[in-house]
């Protein structure tokens, strides 16, 4: 696959909404447009997407200037390292360790405001043999605290939808809990009409 700018419609990103009025767009426009691939993004907002195996980046919107502080030729074939540094690097092969297919986004960390662009939000997830990295203006300057156990409870909770039956999803339950907590033991308890208990987990 070659690294490829994807459109992005103007004004500029992060100089407010983009309207399809304002730019001679109508609804009827988007009737053909394959929805799972778009041709662009919305204007608030900018993504990279990178190669599974190394995070290279793929391709990216046309605003990465505006929104990242870096133009696209800069970024097309590089490591995402060069836009989210060595710690948010880890911080996505972690998550794409541990994210469980077919899974939404993910809330990834806060990149810091620079290189004259705002602070931003970066989320994750995977389409195909692709990782999807967007990026979206926010009011804070901080990976938030709990970013970690919000994609282990995600991870675990699209872990349980995928239970066949009753005993695997307890099963699964008490694996889940286990790690989510750090208990050396977790049991599920099935009771009984006359109160006895039995451990189903």
């Amino acid at each position: 696959m070659q690294p490829q700018a994807t459109a992005s419609p103007p004004p500029p990103a992060w100089q407010g909404p983009y309207s399809i009025k304002r730019h001679g767009t109508t609804l009827a426009t988007c009737d053909s447009e394959p929805v799972h691939t778009p041709g662009c993004i919305q204007a608030h907002g900018a993504m990279l997407v990178l190669r599974l195996g190394d995070l290279q980046i793929l391709q990216a919107s046309d605003n990465t200037l505006e929104g990242l502080g870096l133009p696209v030729e800069e970024l097309l074939g590089q490591s995402v390292a060069r836009v989210v540094g060595a710690t948010g690097l880890a911080r996505l092969q972690q998550m794409l360790q541990a994210q469980v297919p077919g899974m939404g986004p993910s809330y990834a960390f806060t990149l810091p405001a620079r290189n004259g662009a705002a602070a931003l939000d970066a989320s994750l997830h995977t389409s195909q043999d692709v990782a999807v990295l967007e990026f979206e203006a926010t009011g804070h300057e901080q990976t938030h605290p709990d970013a970690s156990l919000f994609l282990q409870t995600k991870s675990a909770i699209a872990r349980l939808q995928g239970a066949a039956d009753v005993r695997s999803f307890c099963q699964r339950v008490s694996t889940e809990v286990r790690a989510l907590t750090g208990l050396d033991r977790v049991m599920v308890y099935r009771f009984h009409p006359d109160q006895h208990g039995e451990v189903i987990a």
